[in-house]
């Protein structure tokens, strides 16, 4: 007889004695170290840095003017300061994993201490950086939910490939079809896992869809302004100031011609180099869905120089979500993220967790949003418009504001002298036929419909969002009226979940309609509002009885709701195994309404609510 284990922990060697033996605490659990070899990474950064100094001191000797002396000092002080600084955190860094929490200590003069309960971690992120790649090492970011300094994630920086997988099948209770290995193309007939469903491979069409754009021109003339202020700092300001007035000179004797051809060398320069950027992110770039000790969960893995593996468990989706900028739709494609709990947002350095497929052809895009729903197409069902008054309120916003801008550039004229008082009518004429426009594409835009248990809505002009939410993953409501709303009789349904963007919204909707909004995606939530013409006569909205007049509030029956779902949890595991996160994926709920009602989590525990407490 063995003792019970956490998913993922190892399994305690047999002993002789007949009798379990007892769970390792947490006391007995071993601190781990980082790897070794980042230690070498570091230094050979420390060496590389010297690089700058050498050729200088080569090529100018001793006579270099002070700005160049000051970029390199710069570059050798920050090479030099990030091994350092790496060093000492190998060295006072420690993690490890007990049953119960995921522990990091470091630090040197200031000794940080954290600690995160497993049930509340949400994804194992796998990732390397160019010099993670080289010295065989990978960067683990662990997230729980990211909803507050508590659940914020961190990053143990680097372990090895091999324990980093492990790390991730220790905590999500990953199966081999989801150790986190990068299986290389598929052969014909068979997929490298025997359980793995393949959903899209980087497709080289892709590349054109995600560069073209304004930013190929914009991208290079921010680095070539800041290409000629480090030109200076290095002492060959001279020499780029020679190079401009021969470009001057080109312009002056060729005319248009030279002024389109220097425009063309700057598009295909950006261009090139957003397609490297794109191809150095996405390179190789996998979606699957794969098998996990949790069910299933939608996989990725891409990168050239920086890897990247993201896993998002199947029963954490919430929905849906095709975003297509306006230059995106122009060439018929779109990006597909999911509506999730427990995923990192996106920063300037990699794209947002939530995201599986970059910009692709809308109905590739289609495609992968139905087969992450496993099958369901809520995305394609007719969509209801909104009325002629959400028009003619948007018409009216955009009137106003054009009015209120010529007004107020009017009015800084008669103040401020080098301001002519003229401007303010003058752009008038522009801006009041744009602002129609976008009140009218942005009315267009607009429709919704309640399909399959799906919300779906769509709106926005510039970036079009697409978005289909589950029902059941809703937890509020609100219906928001204003005074011109009230009097073209329109309403705006906002509804609260804890996944994506967190609120997803239906704005001006007819009065009747929003009313079968709220009644149809949440009959639950809405019910206690309701009017009904004997409070005291007769069962609830819900079927309750009249025990208290034939009235209980909503918080009534939400507490009832989490007590029988920690009851059933109870029964299935133990009372002292009652996690908020179980609850809640019993009675289909957010912990975070958990956590309103029942502030202490041993609330749910000590005593295990019964029908009589009840």
């Amino acid at each position: 007889m063995t003792a019970a284990t956490e998913p993922g922990e190892p399994t305690p060697a047999p002993t002789r004695a007949p009798t379990s033996a007892p769970a390792p605490s947490e006391a007995d659990t071993p601190w781990r170290r980082l790897d070794v070899r980042m230690v070498w990474v570091d230094a050979l950064w420390a060496l590389v840095s010297f690089i700058p100094a050498v050729l200088v001191w080569v090529l100018y000797g001793v006579d270099a003017g002070w700005g160049l002396y000051l970029g390199v000092g710069m570059v050798l002080v920050s090479g030099v300061g990030a091994a350092t600084r790496d060093f000492v955190r190998w060295l006072r860094t420690r993690y490890r994993i007990t049953p119960d929490h995921v522990e990091l200590r470091t630090g040197l003069f200031v000794r940080s201490h954290r600690a995160v309960r497993r049930d509340r971690i949400r994804a194992v992120d796998i990732s390397a950086k160019l010099r993670h790649r080289l010295a065989g090492l990978r960067l683990v970011v662990i997230g729980a939910g990211q909803q507050g300094a508590a659940d914020a994630a961190f990053e143990i920086d680097a372990v090895s490939p091999d324990t980093a997988r492990r790390l991730r099948q220790e905590l999500l209770g990953a199966g081999e079809a989801d150790a986190g290995a990068d299986p290389g193309p598929a052969r014909p007939g068979r997929t490298p896992e025997s359980d793995v469903q393949e959903l899209a491979r980087f497709h080289w069409s892709w590349v054109v869809l995600n560069v073209v754009g304004i930013w190929m021109f914009l991208v290079p003339l921010i680095l070539l302004g800041i290409g000629y202020i480090v030109s200076w700092l290095l002492g060959l300001g001279p020499l780029v100031n020679g190079w401009i007035a021969a470009g001057y000179g080109l312009v002056t004797r060729h005319g248009l011609p030279a002024v389109l051809a220097g425009v063309a060398v700057l598009g295909l320069f950006g261009l090139f180099s957003f397609a490297a950027l794109f191809v150095s992110e996405h390179w190789r770039y996998r979606l699957f869905r794969g098998t996990t000790a949790r069910g299933t969960a939608l996989r990725s893995s891409q990168g050239l120089l920086k890897t990247r593996e993201v896993s998002r468990d199947d029963h954490r989706l919430r929905g849906v979500e095709i975003i297509e900028p306006l230059r995106w739709r122009w060439l018929g494609a779109g990006e597909v993220g999911v509506v999730s709990t427990g995923l990192a947002e996106d920063s300037w350095e990699e794209s947002s967790a939530s995201t599986i497929l970059p910009c692709a052809p809308i109905g590739q895009a289609r495609r992968v949003a139905a087969a992450a729903l496993q099958g369901d197409r809520p995305l394609e069902a007719a969509l209801a418009a909104h009325p002629r008054a959400a028009l003619r309120r948007r018409l009216l916003w955009a009137a106003l504001a054009s009015l209120g801008a010529a007004a107020a550039v009017w009015a800084l004229g008669a103040a401020v002298a080098p301001v002519p008082a003229w401007l303010g009518p003058a752009l008038l004429p522009v801006l009041l036929p744009a602002a129609l426009l976008r009140a009218w594409l942005a009315y267009r835009a607009m429709a919704y419909t309640v399909t399959g248990g799906y919300l779906v809505t769509r709106s926005g002009v510039m970036p079009r969002h697409l978005a289909a939410l589950k029902c059941k993953a809703i937890s509020g409501l609100t219906l928001r009226q204003s005074l011109l709303q009230r009097r073209l009789g329109l309403a705006s349904v906002e509804m609260s979940t804890a996944a994506g963007y967190q609120v997803y919204g239906c704005t001006d909707v007819g009065v009747e309609r929003a009313g079968w909004l709220l009644a149809t995606v949440g009959p639950g939530i809405v019910a206690p509002f309701l009017k009904r013409s004997d409070p005291g006569d007769g069962p609830g909205p819900l079927g309750e009885g009249g025990a208290r007049g034939g009235t209980r509030t909503f918080a009534d029956r939400r507490r009832s709701q989490i007590m029988s779902a920690a009851r059933a949890v109870a029964a299935d595991t133990g009372a002292e195994r009652v996690r908020r996160t179980e609850v809640a994926a019993r009675a289909g709920i957010s912990e975070r309404v958990i956590g309103h009602y029942f502030p202490d989590a041993q609330d749910l525990v000590t005593p295990v609510p019964t029908k009589a407490a009840e």
